[in-house]
């Protein structure tokens, strides 16, 4: 029985968050995430800025391959938010942002959602991107 109010409760959450998954062009969901550089992040706190959202998990290996590369764009671009999302303790997120493969690059800007990658990326790949959203 305590089986089943579990798989219920991941159910209902599921399709709750489900119902609101975005597209390009949507506007940002009310949020809050805990940031180790950033602190806490509030949607209102993105406006203006373009945000890097790179969705990995621990055991996926071409997001080992990509971690690497994140960090160097990260450290090249103060002007831009990176932030790491582990989808194993996110999976609100994951579903949010419809991941159904990882590693997922969700870019936003002005707190709307303007381009997706999935699969690793180069350095210039992702500067490329970053690029256009300046």
């Amino acid at each position: 029985m305590k089986k089943f109010i579990i798989l219920f409760a991941v159910l209902t959450m599921a399709i709750w968050v489900q119902a609101q998954e975005l597209k390009e062009g949507d506007i940002m969901p009310k949020f809050e995430l805990k940031s180790s550089v950033y602190g806490d992040i509030k949607p209102g706190d993105l406006k203006g800025k373009v945000v890097l959202v790179s969705l990995f998990a621990t055991w996926c290996g071409p997001c080992k391959m990509l971690a690497p590369v994140i960090e160097q764009v990260s450290g090249e671009n103060a002007d831009v938010m990176v932030v790491k999302v582990d989808v194993d303790k996110n999976p609100e997120l994951a579903v949010l942002y419809k991941v159904a493969s990882i590693p997922t690059l969700v870019f936003l800007k002005e707190g709307k959602l303007v381009k997706e990658h999935v699969g690793f990326a180069s350095k210039t790949e992702i500067q490329n991107m970053i690029n256009k959203l300046k």
